[in-house]
């Protein structure tokens, strides 16, 4: 009976107890918020192209002490921040979607970081509609003097106007990029006003530089998209890697499947002088289709694709001597990925049919080129092997550069031992003439190659690697010179950074090339390179010291060229004037005292950033001094000078 007594009065002095403290802490105020955010309003969605914030401060604050980060951008310097809170409309574009606010610093009751959380859009109506546009003009005049050579001025006027437009809504997106310029340029020297050699120049005048329109739609089991304009048509290995023209493409995706199309200009205009690009005339346009299929769960992707058309016209970035080629090509493609990256595969095999010269009585010519490729990696250990075949005819329409007449394998790998060691591997083999033609020689060129790089030191780092290389013919046709080269490269390279202002870089490599054939033409060649530089908080210097050396062993002639390079750059009066100024110095030393020449350029550069419409064009004026001159042996010295004066604005308007 007592214990049963003395349970029940336990249990009734637990209970007492614990109604007591809850009382007690039902009685305490609750804990004080150092920053109340008023707008936008937490865990809402607001309806704003630019942040509006709103704070207001509980206690007191030590306002020099405020961290403001937006997502990922400190902001802290665009508001406005007093005693009682903080203020301020962002100029930048608030991007729709979800936002994380903030707000740290020191308060009476000591540090503290607190976050918000809001998501925002720019229209109520859509997911996401915006514009930004950015007005850049840069108006230079300048002076030209040259000794021996004609004086003249020159002034130019380069006004430029970029536009973005993006609207989305649902699953549906479309976005507008465009580019317009107006180039102004005069000058009492013809060859200064126009880019002479251009066979495609720069437009004087207004002109709509480029333009491109996207329309994409993203679904849960389909999606497409439609490309106008400036596009850029991504090929294969065997053909080529970007093509950038003014064109039309589109595509759509269902499930594992996909599909494609473009039409381009087969030669590059500069703007859009000549239409949009649609077309299939084997003359002016370039067009082709693709679709592939992914399957075992995306590890495999294989692509099937046919290209067709030609050129008749020379353009600014490709140029033949006898115009006009046309020709189409097919191809399949297989990508594969297993094992989590431990083995990766591509085989590619194309077939073309080009003619190259569409103005003479011969027709064209097919063949073929195939690749296989393998490599993966596994923690600390990768490697790769590479086999390619490029017929003597292979080509693309369009005039596009691809590897032709070739054919060889290539391989190498690399592993960590212990954290701090790592060892490379690399070896090749390949021949031209892959039809063996009687007519020409065939020339074996064999690689191999040992890098080791060495860790342990954290803040020098050290690579070490030995190169082997020959090149040897065979098969040569009467009269043809023989060709039996070896050559061997051994290279250094490390750099330091350290916990102050001060880094560099060293580079040094001694290469020996053996001639076995009759002509005996041994050469060395030895470079070295010193590379220091120091970064403060008001101004940056670089140096560079460079000595290439290069030696004829038969006739004993040595070339020396020494390169000295200095560079610096800062900025004074709070950032409101950037400055740079440098040079280089070139002596160039032969043993047979012949040809040795004395070299400097200089310049010099200062930009002041205006204080009027500061915050509206921010306008900034520049002066340039450069200095050119070459003291070459036995040949009157030549000397230039140019000054510039620039005035450059940038406006920026959302909305």
């Amino acid at each position: 009976m007592a214990k049963r007594s003395f349970l029940l009065s336990c249990s009734l002095g637990i209970l007492l107890n614990f109604l007591f403290l809850s009382y007690v802490i039902a009685q305490q105020p609750p804990a004080t918020e150092i920053v109340t955010l008023i707008a936008p309003a937490q865990n809402q969605e607001a309806i704003m192209k630019h942040l509006n914030l709103k704070a207001r401060f509980n206690l007191p604050v030590a306002t020099d002490s405020l961290t403001i980060i937006l997502d990922d951008s400190d902001i802290t310097v665009l508001l406005k921040i007093d005693e009682q809170g903080i203020q301020g409309i962002l100029p930048m574009l608030l991007k729709s979607g979800a936002h994380t606010l903030y707000i740290s610093g020191n308060s009476s009751d000591g540090p503290f970081t607190e976050s918000y959380s809001f998501s925002s859009r720019q229209y109520a109506g859509l997911d996401e509609a915006y514009t930004i546009n950015e007005w850049d003009t840069t108006a230079q005049a300048g002076s030209f003097h040259s000794t021996p050579g004609d004086d003249f001025d020159f002034s130019s006027l380069d006004s430029v106007l970029s536009h973005q437009s993006t609207l989305k809504l649902g699953g549906w997106q479309a976005r507008l990029f465009a580019n317009a310029r107006l180039l102004e340029q005069s000058s009492n020297n013809e060859t200064e006003a126009v880019n002479k050699g251009s066979i495609d120049p720069e437009h004087q005048g207004l002109d709509l530089n480029n333009i491109l329109f996207q329309l994409q739609y993203q679904g849960e089991k389909l999606a497409t998209f439609l490309e106008v304009g400036d596009i850029q048509v991504e090929g294969t290995q065997n053909t080529f890697s970007t093509l950038s023209r003014n064109g039309v493409q589109a595509g759509f995706q269902l499930l594992n499947f996909y599909a494609q199309g473009f039409s381009v200009y087969s030669k590059e205009t500069f703007g859009l002088h000549d239409g949009i690009g649609l077309g299939f005339d084997d003359d002016e346009y370039l067009y082709g289709i693709s679709g592939g299929y992914r399957f075992w769960e995306d590890r495999f992707d294989l692509r099937v694709f046919y290209i067709d058309g030609g050129q008749q016209e020379n353009s600014y970035s490709s140029w033949s001597q006898e115009e006009g080629n046309r020709g189409d090509l097919y191809g399949v493609q297989l990508l594969g990925n297993l094992w989590e990256g431990k083995l990766n595969c591509e085989f590619e095999y194309d077939r073309s049919d080009y003619d190259p010269y569409t103005s003479d009585e011969f027709s064209s010519k097919k063949d073929k080129a195939w690749r296989l490729q393998l490599g993966g990696q596994q923690d600390t250990c990768s490697y790769n092997f590479d086999y390619e075949y490029f017929g003597p005819d292979y080509n693309l329409p369009g005039d596009l550069t691809t590897k032709k007449d070739y054919e060889g394998f290539s391989g190498g790998g690399s592993k960590q031992f212990f954290t701090v060691h790592t060892i490379g591997i690399m070896f090749a083999s390949y021949h031209d003439n892959v039809d063996s033609n009687e007519l020409y020689a065939r020339t074996n060129s064999y690689a191999g190659q040992i890098d080791y790089a060495y860790s342990g030191f954290s803040r020098f780092p050290l690579n070490f690697s030995y190169r082997h290389t020959r090149d040897k013919s065979e098969d040569e046709p009467e009269f043809d010179p023989e060709t039996d080269l070896r050559t061997d490269t051994i290279s250094f390279s490390s750099s330091y950074t350290g916990e102050g202002p001060f880094s560099a870089a060293l580079a040094a490599s001694y290469t020996w090339q053996n001639d076995k054939t009759e002509r005996d033409a041994d050469t060395t060649t030895f470079n070295l390179s010193l590379s220091p530089s120091w970064n403060f908080e008001k101004i940056r210097l670089s140096l560079n010291g460079t000595l290439n050396q290069n030696r004829n062993l038969l006739t004993d002639v040595r070339t020396d060229d020494y390169i000295f390079t200095f560079d610096a750059s800062g900025s004074l009066l709070d950032e409101r004037l950037d400055y740079e100024f440098g040079g280089t110095y070139n002596y160039t030393a032969v043993n047979n005292d012949y040809g040795d020449c004395q070299c400097f350029s200089g310049y010099s550069r200062v930009n002041y950033h205006l204080p009027w419409l500061e915050k509206l064009a921010h306008p900034v004026v520049g002066l340039e001094f450069q200095y050119n001159v070459a003291n070459p042996e036995d040949v009157s010295r030549a000397r230039e000078t140019r000054v510039l004066c620039t005035l450059s604005t940038s406006v920026p308007f959302i909305f």
